[in-house]
């Protein structure tokens, strides 16, 4: 049964990015991420690997596929690929450097944005009108752009196939089927990079995940690239809205609000850590205690964390919830007398919560994550 859930869920999330991938260059990682750590608790970082790796050979064939119907700009998505590359660096060193961000709903947002743009106002520009434009001013276009969307991309931590798509068709003037052609292009090397740093740092993910999400991913990509290219602009225009805002729905379907009371319930002793982290390598002082049902702390705990509400954060990326240095966390663990895990949160002095792996928002009597954080501290004293 378990392993049937995850061959539903993951070609259920490969239908969602393949569509998306082969109609729109939209990135997998967008639909398959959230659905991975909402239906099957994986870790957010193993869940945005396995949507990379799906995203390099759906890519790849959607590429391809364009390519084959002369719908690629090979020479200058080359030249936007490498300032993308370039600035995604930047962006996300510069990301590191800031207060946390709040801007992790920016890909969902531009999803919208498309998709209504594309039913309402379609891109109409033939092949004709694209190619009068100078080679020279083509080119110097494409690198500010790559350096644009790099940027905002490696700050914010997403959105990198609906901005590629977005400054393809409005701002470079391209006619639809070649801005997906060549912002799939592109992806298929960011996604290779991004999927093999993440393999290379948190090692290998769950196979049969990886496998089904990567299959099924590839299956509809290639079949979305095959009608894209043979549907008339006007048709395209109005298939790739409607896949944009149903994907949409996808997206915001998994921020659901999570039910901390029942788990908590279930569970007869906690195990609750306080640290405080000097910088991203290091913790300096670190507390750790195990209470039971009965101790006076845990049942002071456990009343302030059954009257939080939990809802799962639209972007699980990283970069989005960097934290300013230094700053204080408090863990906590909920077992039941198997030992078995119920329930695991992390909140930070900074208002960065991590609830089971995912990052969430948080909202209770007394305020959101960073007062949860104070009144936890406070018992724990």
């Amino acid at each position: 049964m378990t392993m049937l859930i995850k061959f539903i869920v993951c070609f259920i999330a490969g239908i969602g990015a393949g569509l998306g991938t082969g109609f729109a260059g939209m990135s997998a990682a967008a639909v398959i991420s959230p659905m991975l750590i909402t239906f099957l608790d994986m870790p957010a970082y193993e869940a945005v690997g396995i949507a990379l790796a799906s995203d390099v050979l759906a890519s790849a064939v959607s590429a391809y596929t364009y390519g084959k119907n002369k719908n690629l700009d090979i020479r200058n998505g080359v030249v936007m690929m490498v300032s993308v590359l370039c600035f995604t660096m930047v962006g996300s060193w510069i990301a590191s450097q800031v207060p946390n961000s709040t801007m992790g709903s920016f890909s969902v947002f531009m999803t919208f944005l498309l998709g209504v743009k594309f039913i309402v106002k379609p891109v109409m520009t033939t092949k004709n009108a694209m190619e009068a434009v100078d080679p020279k001013k083509r080119f110097v276009q494409s690198v500010i752009c790559g350096v644009m969307i790099g940027f905002i991309c490696g700050f914010i931590g997403a959105g990198g196939g609906m901005m590629m798509l977005l400054i393809l068709t409005s701002v470079l003037g391209y006619e639809l089927k070649t801005a997906v052609g060549t912002s799939v292009f592109i992806m298929t090397f960011t996604a290779f990079t991004g999927a093999v740093s993440h393999f290379a740092i948190g090692g290998m993910p769950n196979l049969w995940c990886l496998v089904f999400c990567v299959g099924s991913t590839l299956l509809w990509a290639r079949i979305a690239a095959r009608f894209a290219n043979k549907a008339s602009p006007a048709t395209l225009n109005r298939a790739t809205g409607v896949v944009l805002v149903v994907l949409l729905l996808v997206l915001i379907l998994p921020s659901s609000k999570i039910d901390l009371a029942s788990k908590i319930s279930a569970s007869t002793q906690a195990s609750v850590r306080a640290e405080h982290q000097q910088n991203f390598a290091s913790s300096n002082e670190m507390e750790f205690e195990v209470y039971s049902s009965s101790d006076e702390i845990y049942q002071n705990i456990s009343e302030v964390l059954s009257g939080v509400r939990c809802v799962r954060r639209l972007s699980q990326n990283y970069s989005s919830y960097s934290h300013e240095f230094p700053v204080d966390s408090i863990t906590v663990s909920y077992y039941d007398d198997a030992e078995q895990h119920q329930l695991l949160l992390t909140v930070y002095s900074d208002g960065v919560c991590i609830l089971n792996n995912a990052f969430v928002s948080v909202k209770y009597p007394g305020g959101g994550a960073a007062e949860l954080y104070q009144a936890l501290a406070e018992i724990v004293e």
